[in-house]
């Protein structure tokens, strides 16, 4: 068991600390007390052999929501404890939970749709050969499902650019899989995703999922899979383009949690926004690193709770401007759900752009 050797991170995650009460998402929106803080403590009963993996205890490792949120919040002068990310011990828990066979039945359900389909919501779909040229652009799972609408404004802003691109759109980069405690396929997936990118002979990869670009730039190259390209969000890439546009409009930018915390990239989308002609740019005053998120990035397993976390951000933002732009397919799924109610419209980047 993996919780078993890793008793010094659960022990500095375990401390509880004021900030994980006041600006956890779970205690502020749904009143639950699984933060990182509350599961740590129940991970170290069971790496210790005093808990079992019950039905309630399965569930404390998968409650807590990965955004890093409360990392930064606790970065203050308390001591090393407090920069501890949650990531480091919760997804080995998950594996922990998997090979124990105790894995929900919602992540069994995802794991069937990944062996059957190829990708983690059961799309039809038939792999075939990639196509070649210097600019990879990825449309993942999740943007297919959810909203196919970026990877058409994507495709029409590089080509309107004369851009050489060839657009991978199948199967799964495996990195949720990875973070639900599948492991195993999700080193299978992430070899497969590899091998099509590499097919494609692209210098530079390009993909608006800000998970995705996490997990080609960090969790690949931990897996040992080189991928030889560089790897770009699309804002990145198309503010390095010189993308413009026309939009008239008063809009607010949602940072994603993978974008801003992950990778720290709060500057490419704004630079971005400032080049389209006729917009005004109202900072939410939660922004940057800082940012609330909108929900998990893997919204499967209470749409309930994943509509409070969003319909608490969807309320932050609408103080700024009633048009929201994000940068990430999850993003604008978690809070499009909630927009209309509050008399929103939510855009990605990409599609301001393309207007």
């Amino acid at each position: 068991m993996r919780l078993s050797s890793m008793r010094e991170i659960l022990e500095n995650t375990a401390i509880d600390h004021v900030y994980y009460r006041s600006y956890d998402p779970l205690v502020r929106c749904v009143g639950r007390e699984y933060t990182p803080h509350r599961a740590a403590q129940i991970a170290m009963l069971v790496g210790g052999g005093r808990l079992g993996w019950t039905p309630d205890v399965v569930q404390a490792m998968y409650w807590p929501l990965n955004s890093r949120i409360e990392l930064v919040w606790n970065l203050d002068d308390s001591g090393p404890a407090f920069a501890t990310d949650a990531g480091e011990w919760d997804r080995p828990a998950r594996a922990d939970v998997v090979e124990a066979g105790a894995a929900p039945a919602w992540v069994k359900a995802l794991e069937a749709n990944v062996k059957t389909s190829g990708n983690l919501y059961g799309l039809a779909e038939q792999p075939k050969a990639v196509g070649q040229a210097p600019v990879l652009y990825i449309a993942d799972d999740t943007t297919r499902a959810h909203a196919p609408e970026i990877a058409q404004a994507m495709q029409l802003l590089l080509a309107g650019e004369g851009c050489d691109f060839t657009t991978l759109a199948q199967g799964t980069d495996g990195w949720a899989l990875y973070d639900l405690g599948l492991w195993e396929l999700a080193r299978e997936k992430a070899t497969e995703f590899a091998g099509w990118i590499r097919a494609s002979g692209a210098r530079t990869v390009v993909a608006n999922c800000p998970a995705l670009v996490y997990a080609l730039r960090e969790w690949y190259p931990a897996l040992g899979l080189r991928l030889d390209a560089e790897v770009l969000h699309h804002s990145e890439f198309l503010l390095k383009l010189g993308v413009r546009g026309k939009f008239a409009g008063r809009v607010t930018f949602h940072d994603p949690s993978y974008l801003s915390r992950y990778l720290h990239q709060v500057e490419a989308p704004r630079a971005l926004l400032g080049r389209v002609e006729g917009l005004e740019l109202a900072e939410c005053y939660f922004k940057g690193e800082k940012a609330n998120p909108s929900g998990p990035l893997a919204t499967f397993f209470d749409e309930e709770y994943a509509e409070q976390i969003a319909a608490r951000r969807a309320d932050e933002l609408a103080l700024a401007a009633r048009i929201v732009v994000t940068a990430a397919p999850a993003s604008k799924r978690n809070l499009a759900g909630v927009a209309r109610a509050r008399g929103l419209q939510v855009l990605d980047i990409a599609e301001v752009l393309a207007c």
